[in-house]
């Protein structure tokens, strides 16, 4: 017997050039990293849902710590 799973991904991509930035599975993410995104293809920069541990809000960082 066969079973199909199907798992949600978000799939980030560059505003100039469409390509893959980011993919999260899930819904997945830590929210941690740089604010912006460098497109490995064209060289923009795009905006992330990401934050600097020091730039991320008390409530953000214990979820982050709990998870």
């Amino acid at each position: 017997m066969i079973h199909m799973v199907k798992l949600e991904t978000t799939v980030v991509k560059c505003p100039q050039c469409a390509s893959a930035l980011e993919v999260h599975i899930l819904h997945l993410t830590t929210f941690l990293g740089a604010p912006t995104t460098i497109c490995r293809y064209c060289g923009a920069h795009a905006p992330s849902d990401r934050w600097e541990w020091a730039e991320m809000p008390g409530a953000d960082k214990i979820w982050v710590v709990g998870v």
